[in-house]
């Protein structure tokens, strides 16, 4: 019941501050607006079809688990759905965690307190703020994996560990991670399977569905080898020069930024994961090449990427707390000190890790509020009305911050090519501006774009034929005229 009450509060909290930032118009095209258009076409029989990115969304990332989502959208079609969804799913992972935490430190206060650990993880916080992820869904997959692990059922963590492998094509190599921890561990029969079926679908994921869906006359290879450019031209040569030069490669990748993501990831265990060898082990290989990246935001602590490892280093977290249970007690016991004894100590050590995730939340509330995620932008009224005048079946350009509320249509896009993925356009030859019926923006928001958008409103208008329907308050919606083709 206890555990139930922090997951029901986390999920609400939560649920509420994702949808009060998406209210102040504050979420993203880029991914929450990506994804609802996703599950929304698929919802209306249109498989992975995505304007947003430009192509099947299967030729960038491999990720059929969305398929999933979409009877949810047949029951309640809106965008607010997916992040009630999100907090509800980081929230269920506190029930398999704090079994095996009642087990781990054989007190049940001890687990209640380590489940409120668990969701307080800083990363979880941020990117439960921060839009919609299905990598999100890997938090409850590899925990039910682990505890599954842990009661003696390796064949249900197997199942578990299977499913995390739609999520993403990257989480193979935490699947096969995972395996390997089984076999020495558990089952050498569902090690096997795991790691074999983790190799198979990398494979099948890499060099099949995503190139099958790549647009006509895409270049060749993994979209995102650009990130790993220092270390290699081919996902081959990467990984040998990761392996056999490891400390140039570390040394190559680092960035402050790097360090501090670091340090807040493994502070609020107390650098107790340190101490829960091998379950860290596991998160290793994904923490190595996310490190190694040269898009800095692979390893920061407020972005999704590091999120399949929070299972695993909190899980390690739990073994140290019981070490350092153990080495305490036995401290105490050499010098004959009642203080320091196991039912005292089981659920100090607990409460002391969530002393610090405290702080790390409020590392979550200060930075969000440095960026103003929970600030109205001062021309709201004029940005809803400008949407409102849009039609629902019209295709849309428009910028990154009002794309989540104009996604439920099929044809939406940047009205200006979104900054961070500027390379893409190139190699996929993607057009880089649309000339979709309405173009919607914000011209005092500057935020993920190249340029600012009045050359691209005053090219829409001079040389593609489009009017001002709308203008006020630095709100620009324009029209394609009647009867005008674009060029």
């Amino acid at each position: 019941m206890a555990v139930a009450a922090v997951a029901l509060t986390y999920t609400a909290v939560y649920s509420f501050l994702s949808l009060w930032r998406h209210a102040l118009y504050n979420s993203s095209m880029y991914d929450l607006g990506l994804f609802d258009q996703l599950i929304w076409n698929m919802s209306h029989g249109r498989f992975f079809e995505s304007s947003i990115k430009g192509f099947n969304y299967l030729g960038d990332h491999c990720s059929p688990v969305l398929v999933l989502f979409t009877p949810l959208y047949w029951i309640w079609d809106d965008v607010r759905l997916l992040l009630i969804f999100q907090s509800a799913a980081i929230a269920a992972s506190a029930f398999p965690f704090a079994a095996v935490a009642a087990e781990v430190l054989g007190n049940e206060v001890a687990a209640v307190i380590m489940a409120a650990v668990f969701l307080l993880q800083p990363n979880l916080g941020y990117v439960n703020i921060f839009d919609f992820h299905p990598e999100i869904l890997l938090v409850p997959a590899f925990t039910f994996a682990m505890y599954f692990a842990r009661k003696g059922r390796p064949w249900a963590a197997v199942a578990c560990a299977l499913f995390a492998l739609t999520v993403k094509e990257d989480v193979a190599v935490t699947a096969a991670c995972f395996a390997a921890y089984l076999f020495f561990t558990s089952s050498r029969p569902a090690g096997a399977v795991l790691f074999c079926v983790s190799a198979a679908w990398f494979g099948v994921a890499m060099n099949v569905i995503i190139p099958a869906n790549r647009p006509t006359g895409a270049v060749t290879g993994y979209l995102y080898m650009e990130r790993y450019a220092h270390l290699g031209k081919s996902l081959p040569e990467v990984v040998q020069n990761a392996v056999l030069h490891p400390i140039t490669a570390l040394a190559g990748s680092y960035d402050h930024w790097k360090a501090v993501t670091f340090f807040r990831m493994f502070l609020p265990t107390g650098f107790l994961a340190f101490a829960g060898f091998p379950v860290l082990a596991v998160a290793a290989p994904v923490m190595g090449y996310s490190y190694v990246s040269a898009y800095l935001p692979q390893f920061d602590v407020r972005f999704q990427y590091l999120t399949i490892a929070v299972p695993f280093i909190m899980y390690a977290a739990l073994d140290g707390a019981r070490r350092t249970v153990d080495l305490l007690d036995r401290a105490g016991a050499r010098r004959g000190s009642p203080r320091l004894r196991r039912p005292v100590l089981v659920w100090t050590v607990p409460a002391v890790l969530a002393g610090l995730n405290l702080f790390s939340v409020y590392w979550i509330v200060h930075s969000q509020l440095q960026v103003n995620t929970f600030k109205a932008p001062h021309n709201l009224a004029e940005i809803k009305e400008a949407v409102a005048l849009i039609p629902s079946d019209a295709s849309v350009a428009t910028l990154n911050m009002t794309g989540p509320h104009l996604s439920h249509r099929r044809a939406l896009e940047f009205a200006i090519a979104f900054e961070p993925h500027w390379y893409h356009y190139e190699r996929l030859g993607l057009p880089r501006y649309s000339l979709a019926d309405y173009q919607l923006f914000n011209t005092a928001d500057r935020r993920w774009t190249r340029n600012g958008s009045l050359p691209r409103i005053k090219e829409l208008k001079e040389r593609h034929g489009y009017a001002i329907v709308y203008e006020r308050n630095s709100v620009v919606l324009l029209s394609r005229m009647k009867g005008t083709d674009a060029p």
